[in-house]
C-alpha cells in the first residue's frame, strides 16, 4: 500500500432527517466503515483468539485499504 489513504468520502450519507433522528453519526469514512466490517468478519472467523487488539485492528486496516485501493482502481478502469 502507498502511505497516501485514498478515502473518497463518507461511508453514509452526510445529512439527512432520518439519519439525524435516530442519532446515527454521518462522518464515518469508507475506510473506517471497511475496517469495521472486516474487523467484525475476522473476530468472528475465530482465528483471532490468540493476537493482540493492535494486530487484529492493523489487519483490518490493511483489508479497508486494500479494498479502497481495488475500489479506485476500478473507477478509473
Amino acid at each position: 500500500m502507498t502511505s497516501e489513504i485514498y478515502v473518497s468520502g463518507p461511508a453514509l450519507p452526510p445529512h439527512g432527517d432520518a439519519f439525524e433522528y435516530v442519532g446515527v453519526q454521518t462522518d464515518m469514512s469508507r475506510r473506517d466503515y471497511f475496517a469495521a466490517a472486516a474487523l467484525t468478519g475476522l473476530l468472528a472467523s475465530g482465528n483471532y483468539n490468540e493476537i493482540t487488539m493492535e494486530y487484529a485492528a492493523t489487519d483490518a486496516l490493511g483489508y479497508a485499504d486494500a479494498l479502497i485501493a481495488a475500489s479506485k482502481e476500478a473507477d478509473h478502469a
